[in-house]
């Protein structure tokens, strides 16, 4: 299944590579393909479009545990954490705390 990631924080694409880092890092999340990304084209004027989301692909519910508890993780190591977005087409999930009952409900929305 195909997942975005979305960083709400005012240095929005800093967090973004920050936890783009973090994901390449983790050896269970590394060989999903994280790419950071763009959800609009480069305008006229602009040299690129900036780039506002992770893309990944993620295989069944084992893959969105990982991936719950490293976003999770990271937002933990984050002076101020920002909220993430996961989503999956139309179903996304916001992540605001870093508990395990949000853990749990990320994989009980992502994982239908």
């Amino acid at each position: 299944m195909y997942l975005e990631i979305i960083v709400d924080h005012p240095d929005r694409e800093g967090e973004l590579r920050a936890l783009y880092a973090w994901l390449l890092a983790d050896e269970r999340l590394a060989s999903t393909g994280p790419e950071l990304a763009s959800s609009r084209p480069i305008g006229d004027g602009e040299m690129g479009p900036g780039l506002d989301l992770i893309q990944l692909g993620i295989d069944g519910g084992l893959g969105i545990a990982n991936l719950a508890l490293a976003v999770a993780t990271w937002r933990r190591s984050r002076v101020e954490p920002p909220s993430v977005e996961l989503r999956r087409g139309e179903v996304s999930v916001v992540l605001r705390g870093a508990d395990d009952d949000d853990v749990r409900r990320i994989i009980a929305v992502l994982d239908q």
